[in-house]
């Protein structure tokens, strides 16, 4: 009989050491599900941060193309200016040499002189005048 109640109670024991493995078990893998829970959910939240971050960045690129393309057509117009402001330039520089050249200077050729005024154009203003 005591055989009997001390196969039952190793028995019991073995039993009771086996549910508390189980449970050990049990405990652990609830763990390591909650913290995989976690971790996706804070990869969610650093995957739509990304996301966020990504398209400031492309809405911060579209705005600086546009900017680009603004500035570099008012750089065209711009030289456009510059190029007419040079011809203005050479243009008066041209009539101020033929003004206040010598009289007997040769006319200076340029754009302003027309063929069929070529010769009176050489004539000297003091030959016009009586």
């Amino acid at each position: 009989m005591i055989t009997i109640v001390v196969s039952c109670v190793f028995i019991c024991l073995a039993a009771g050491g086996a549910a508390f493995c189980f449970y050990f078990m049990l405990t652990r893998a609830k763990e390591s599900l909650f913290a995989a829970e976690r971790e996706v959910s804070r990869s969610r939240v650093r995957l739509e941060a990304a996301k966020k971050a990504s398209r400031q960045a492309e809405q911060r690129y579209r705005k600086l193309a546009r900017d680009l393309e603004t500035s570099m057509s008012a750089t065209g117009q711009a030289l456009d200016i510059a190029a007419g402001i040079e011809d203005v330039g050479r243009e008066l520089r041209d009539l101020t040499t033929y003004i206040f050249a010598p009289l007997d200077a040769p006319v200076p050729q340029g754009r302003h002189i027309k063929e069929d005024d070529a010769l009176t154009a050489q004539v000297s203003p003091m030959e016009i005048m009586p």
